[in-house]
């Protein structure tokens, strides 16, 4: 099962970020809505949390209006169709007041994922790489019945 995502632009020129899993049969269901605010959503990237069936994505918003900052967000989507809470993977500081986050890039690892994004800065106009890890506190299986690697005793 893979997760494919995209933005797409409503009436009100907002982007909102979607996401749809396939399969290798096609399409498996409805696309999902990620967030849902009627502030602008762009730029999404998603990653496969290790073997797990949960999957990461991350995307730049904005935080007021069609003129303001851009941030970067994250929600976890297990395979289930289950949306975690959202996550804030950057804030947008006092006296950025144009988009400044794009470029956004994921991947996963064996609990979490790496979520990288340029970003430029107002008064220069220089860019900047930044990345985050953010880590899956369900990632062991242990939370829904699967195994724990606490589960075993070494002597």
């Amino acid at each position: 099962t893979w997760l494919v995502v995209w933005e797409s632009t409503t009436v009100a020129d907002a982007g909102e970020i979607y996401g749809r899993f396939v399969t290798h049969l096609g399409v498996d269901g409805a696309p999902i809505q990620f967030d849902g605010y009627d502030i602008n959503e762009r730029l999404p990237a998603v990653s496969c949390i290790g073997e797990s069936s949960r999957f990461f994505v991350s995307w730049s918003q904005q935080y007021s209006g069609l003129t303001g900052a851009y941030g970067i967000w994250g929600q976890v989507l297990d395979a289930d169709r289950t949306l975690d809470p959202r996550v804030t993977l950057r804030t947008v500081f006092a006296g950025e007041d144009d988009p400044n986050t794009d470029q956004l890039a994921a991947v996963g690892g064996t609990n979490g994922t790496l979520v990288t994004w340029r970003h430029t800065r107002h008064a220069t106009g220089h860019s900047d790489i930044h990345g985050r890890v953010v880590f899956d506190p369900f990632s062991d299986g242990f939370e829904n019945g699967g195994f724990s690697a606490w589960s075993s005793v070494v002597q």
